[in-house]
């Protein structure tokens, strides 16, 4: 079940972080000794490997090996810091953990840990600690003046696929949502661990970009926004540059580079890439290259300024022999669908006329008979309605890739650039039989996204 809290949840956490302490030892010899550690993630249950261990206040460092174990030779007895920086730690949103000992003879070993899951849920969340979900925190700032924003609407939305019987696949669209406090900060509890998770935050005025958070078993998530206006007359932009390597380090060239609301680019023979006049705010880039895996990251883009980024593409690992079975359904539903172009009573646009528009809402805004309205809520998301109704507008049925959808909103966390055609057919009897009234007597209206045509 989904829940929220509008407590500080980063502050909550790292308060959480400082308590941590290793209780100090009785006796204390005069030499220095050496001193034996572990650092162990608990949220994962694995140790932290090559990880940096600093001594806070000195310049002794040193690195774990594969089972997370440091070591420090010559350490003066004393009570001391040890900090732990690890690349896991970035995506929960710690810089580091730390644990305060007592050094004496060297026998006791210094642990320093990632705080359990229970006891981050129960420091952010309500209720028992759940076995098969997770949360998301951060705050939400406006980009300009860095300013903490009180009452931002954090939107969260992603599917739940069903496999229904033999042949058939459902959908389910589901959503979270918060409101940040007084400093800025949300947290949204109970969230699948294994689904891709579209994210935005906006104000009465004022948005981020669309940003995918990928579960991959991940428990506890950091997200931060920064928003910007959404009035395009008073609209500040700032530059993305960066750098694309292989694994090897070795600058990789053509590839493609990604933003919403800014043209695709691809790099130099370099590596190098610029994107330039790109909205201020959290956004999201990607880095595709064929045979490569994508690089999607958030990126937050400050006001006339050059935000850097290095990206490294990965070889995607293929079978020696790779059989395709789909090509025959997918040369089906383009040849269904350049047929209804032809003689269907609808209107159809493919993704060159969708380009043009740039956004979801001004795409069908662009279509006969269809009406865009904005949620009474004040956000930016918004709700379709067609002309004709038995009441004078109805609310027409939606497919989504050949699958019938119940909720609308999802249409919110679909970028232009993502669609290859769009269907609309104003009235229940003018839509081909496998799009006539679902759910309700209304028209229909068909999306395809680019996967389903590939």
């Amino acid at each position: 079940m989904l829940s929220f809290r509008t407590a500080a949840a980063a502050g909550m956490i790292c308060a959480l972080l400082s308590a941590l302490a290793r209780p100090a030892s009785a006796q204390s010899p005069t030499s220095s000794v050496a001193v034996r550690g572990v650092a162990f993630d608990s949220l994962r249950g694995v140790p932290l490997t090559d990880a940096v261990v600093i001594i806070v206040g000195s310049a002794r460092t040193t690195t774990t090996d594969a089972r997370g174990r440091f070591r420090f030779d010559s350490v003066a007895p004393g009570t001391h810091t040890f900090a732990v920086q690890h690349a896991a730690l970035d995506s929960v949103g710690f810089s580091g953990i730390a644990a305060r000992a007592t050094v004496t003879d060297g026998h006791d070993e210094v642990r320093v840990t990632v705080p359990s899951f229970a006891s981050l849920w129960k420091s952010v969340c309500r209720g028992p600690v759940p076995k098969d979900s997770g949360f998301v925190y951060g705050s939400v700032r406006e980009a300009v003046s860095g300013d903490p924003l009180r009452g931002a609407v954090v939107d969260l939305t992603w599917l739940d696929l069903t496999v229904e019987g033999k042949t058939r696949v459902s959908q389910t669209s589901w959503r979270g949502q918060a409101r940040s406090d007084s400093n800025g900060g949300y947290s949204i509890c109970g969230l699948p661990i294994h689904a891709t998770i579209r994210a935005r935050a906006s104000t009465d005025s004022a948005a981020s970009g669309l940003v995918d958070l990928v579960g991959r078993g991940a428990r506890v998530q950091r997200l931060d926004f920064f928003v910007g206006t959404t009035d395009s007359a008073a609209m500040v932009r700032g530059t993305v540059a960066g750098t694309v390597t292989d694994t090897a380090g070795r600058p990789f060239p053509d590839a493609r580079v990604v933003m919403d609301e800014a043209s695709e680019v691809r790099t130099d023979a370099a590596g190098r890439f610029t994107i330039r006049g790109v909205p201020v705010g959290t956004r999201q880039i990607e880095v595709l290259a064929i045979g490569m895996s994508p690089v999607i990251a958030p990126v937050a883009v400050m006001p006339n300024e050059t935000v850097s980024i290095m990206a490294a593409l990965r070889r995607i690992t293929t079978l020696d022999v790779v059989r395709v079975t789909g090509s025959r359904t997918t040369r089906y539903r383009v040849t269904e669908f350049e047929a209804r172009r032809k003689t269907s009573a609808g209107y159809i646009r493919d993704s060159s006329q969708i380009a043009q528009q740039g956004t979801i809402a001004s795409t069908f805004s662009a279509f006969s008979g269809v009406q865009v309205e904005r949620d009474t809520n004040g956000s930016n998301s918004f709700y379709l309605s067609m002309a004709g109704g038995a009441r004078g507008r109805c609310v027409p049925n939606l497919w989504i890739d050949d699958v019938v959808q119940r909720d609308y909103d999802y249409l919110n966390f679909i970028r232009p650039s993502e669609i290859a055609a769009i269907e609309v057919y104003p009235r229940v009897f003018s839509a081909p039989n496998r799009y006539m009234a679902s759910i309700n007597m209304c028209g229909s209206v068909v999306v395809w996204t680019k996967r389903e045509f590939q």
